[in-house]
């Protein structure tokens, strides 16, 4: 088994952290686009989760048929 910090689901949810506090730094530095640039990432967080929930289910369903090991 591969260490989690090599996993696909791991180096997405620390992109989607570093996106964050991007968002984050960004709302400090534009004061008028504060609140867009955060709606923006709210809304981008569903779509992170569910793509990470997925490659969940496709590692799982793998290691259930035998692919991975």
């Amino acid at each position: 088994m591969k260490p989690f910090y090599k996993s696909r689901k791991f180096l997405i949810a620390v992109a989607d952290a570093f996106a964050g506090l991007l968002a984050l730094f960004l709302g400090q530095f534009l004061p008028e686009h504060k609140e867009f640039v955060l709606q923006v990432w709210v809304y981008i967080q569903p779509v992170v989760a569910i793509w990470i929930a997925a490659i969940a289910y496709e590692d799982g369903q793998a290691m259930r048929s035998g692919l991975k090991g």
